[in-house]
């Protein structure tokens, strides 16, 4: 169990005008306060997962909302998660792949699968992918989606080889998004990877949130979306950070505190 309540943090409380400002320099003086920002800069959906960082931006949720909101940019709940929703002009903006599109839908689907849950949380990386080929409903296409950007492939191929390219190229998009706060993954004794898709996966998946009539409709009106294409149409439709380098982005975070804000 995290401690919630450690003193030695800062807090962020509502109080006189005066107060508020201490609160604040307090909030903006604290070093894990500049590497929770550096992280939301960069895409990264904060979790409960995140034992670093999700109690403190609880504990000072107010402070670091209005930080960010003199920057024209928001901190957003997506309901048991939280993410930047960044202004382009201060913090740049980057758009997710198609590639990264449809592995963050199968991640939904898995985070939503009651059998993953049975098994302890986790699914192999191999049976991911079957998953991910069921959900397409074509060999083909799922080859083609996971096909590496800007290789030419020989006619002469096998399928194993293209299985083996895809498996790698789902790999290093599983660890981009990784990095975002979308899935944790794990090395596992047998030289395999084990994936725990995390509730922001669920992102990927706003069409199929829409359309499904209840909660426990989701995961099938996701399955449907797979195979007629819808959800594979929603390329682009989530920003993340720049990814600006760490170094120059808490350097920035020191100027913040001295420079006018607009």
């Amino acid at each position: 169990m995290v401690d919630d309540t450690d003193p030695n943090e800062p807090r962020y409380s509502l109080g006189t005008e005066t107060g508020r400002a201490l609160e604040l320099a307090r909030l903006l003086a604290s070093p894990r306060f500049a590497a929770l920002a550096t992280a939301l800069e960069k895409g990264r959906h904060i979790g409960p997962e995140d034992l670093e960082f999700y109690p403190f931006l609880r504990r000072n949720f107010l402070g670091i909302v209005e930080f960010y909101r003199t920057w024209r940019s928001e901190i957003l709940d997506g309901g048991g998660y939280y993410y930047l929703s960044g202004d382009p002009d201060h913090f740049g903006t980057a758009q997710l792949t198609a590639e990264d599109m449809v592995i963050g839908q199968a991640l939904a689907a898995s985070f939503l699968d009651s059998n993953r849950m049975a098994r302890g949380g986790t699914v192999e990386l191999d049976d991911f992918l079957d998953d991910l080929e069921r959900h397409i409903g074509s060999t083909q296409r799922f080859l083609q989606i996971l096909s590496p950007r800007g290789v030419k492939r020989p006619r002469a191929r096998s399928e194993v080889e293209h299985r083996e390219a895809a498996r790698e190229s789902a790999l290093k998009t599983l660890r981009r998004l990784d990095n975002l706060g979308f899935v944790d993954l794990t090395d596992t004794p047998d030289a395999s990877v084990a994936l725990y898709p995390r509730q922001a996966s669920l992102r990927f998946v706003e069409p199929a949130r829409r359309a499904a009539g209840r909660e426990a409709e989701l995961l099938e009106v996701i399955k449907r979306m797979f195979l007629s294409g819808e959800l594979a149409a929603c390329d682009g439709e989530i920003n993340i950070g720049s990814g600006i380098d760490a170094e120059q982005n808490n350097a920035d975070h020191g100027k913040r505190e001295t420079d006018g804000h607009e």
